[in-house]
């Protein structure tokens, strides 16, 4: 259990409200896994470093951020409950070890978080840990029980041909999964671009 208290000692005449989280046998058991991303919106174009937190409370999973360990109260945070995960490629940002969670409250509204480590393992443990409790993207038919899935995409992007240079002077192609952006390729010219690039999408 979790929450907002306001607390006061007897020296103190001034209540101060704080975050309590409480302990069961000396673990924090709502805690699931907490550190430093770089996080970034759709709307900002600069990554910022912050301390998350992704706390699992009985049925409500959230993924709160702080400036640092030490603030009590979040900057924000993120319902996993409505949210999907998804990969980001390198060639999105030019960076390496992102992914993104969109949160769909509505089906016609949706909020993008891109999240970023600087190792692969670390981005890999965050992903483990967020997947299992965010929406399910497929769900696998109960006839077709014992086959394997594999969730993985490959995908070459090979040419185009008769673009219109005027109205796409500097054409380039952005690969979406569900309406999510994934990965895109470099920006190329003419009307017959050639692109031979490869994606691999897991």
């Amino acid at each position: 259990m979790q929450g907002y208290l306001l607390k006061k000692s007897e020296k103190n005449k001034k209540w101060k409200s704080l975050y309590f989280v409480f302990i069961v046998d000396g673990s924090l058991e709502s805690i699931r896994m907490q550190g430093y991303l770089l996080k970034k919106s759709e709307k900002n174009k600069k990554w910022k470093s912050l301390y998350f937190v992704f706390i699992v409370d009985g049925t409500d999973t959230h993924l709160c951020f702080y400036d640092n360990p030490k603030r009590t109260k979040p900057k924000g945070l993120i319902d996993l409950a409505c949210a999907y995960l998804y990969p980001v490629h390198d060639s999105v940002f030019n960076r390496p070890f992102c992914f993104q969670i969109v949160e769909r409250a509505l089906p016609c509204l949706a909020n993008t978080t891109y999240l970023s480590s600087d190792y692969a393992e670390t981005t890999q443990d965050w992903i483990s840990a967020l997947r299992p409790h965010c929406v399910p993207q497929m769900t696998r038919s109960p006839k077709m029980a014992k086959v394997r899935e594999l969730r993985c995409l490959s995908l070459h992007l090979m040419d185009a041909h008769r673009l219109p240079s005027k109205l796409v002077p500097s054409p380039f192609c952005v690969i979406s999964l569900n309406q999510v952006k994934v990965a895109r390729t470099k920006v190329k010219s003419g009307p017959d671009p050639v692109f031979d690039e490869e994606f691999l999408l897991e």
